[in-house]
């Protein structure tokens, strides 16, 4: 008589389906993921919560919260978007948007870039953009680094 297979917790159809979903996070390994994998990934852990503590990220929050509040803002917004698939709309079906909806959403556009508002959350973003272009460039460097090093560290 054959042993009956062993079922694992809330699967009849054995071990790779209960892997699938309780081990690893769900990528369907019980076996502990390489020691470089754990590093990485709290070292980017680490990273995002430092940068979401940045004056940078601070501030281009407050921007979008302010933005998001603000009702003028946001109808202003709202009328460049409409005009927008307007035109958008014409263009797909083959037709050349009127010549006033294109002066209309020109004039929607700079009405939104004039906003103070608008312009304090470009101006956060830019920032912030700078924040994560040195922060790239200095992951590419470390990673030039590690691929000409015949050592390997972690932590």
């Amino acid at each position: 008589m054959r042993p009956r297979p062993r079922r694992w917790p809330g699967r009849t159809a054995g071990r790779r389906s209960w892997c699938a979903r309780t081990c690893s996070g769900g990528r369907g390994s019980c076996w502990p993921t390489r020691e470089e994998d754990a590093v990485i990934d709290q070292k980017a852990g680490e990273l995002g919560r430092l940068l979401g503590q940045s004056d940078e990220y601070k501030a281009l929050v407050r921007a979008s919260e302010r933005m998001k509040e603000d009702a003028t803002c946001r109808q202003l917004l709202a009328e460049v978007e409409r005009i927008a698939q307007d035109i958008e709309r014409a263009t797909q079906e083959g037709r050349e948007p009127p010549k006033d909806q294109v002066e209309q959403y020109d004039r929607a556009l700079q009405s939104v870039q004039a906003n103070p508002v608008y312009q304090q959350v470009v101006a956060a973003q830019a920032n912030f953009e700078k924040l994560m272009a040195k922060v790239n460039a200095r992951i590419y460097e470390g990673m030039k680094q590690g691929a000409a090093s015949p050592i390997i560290t972690l932590g």
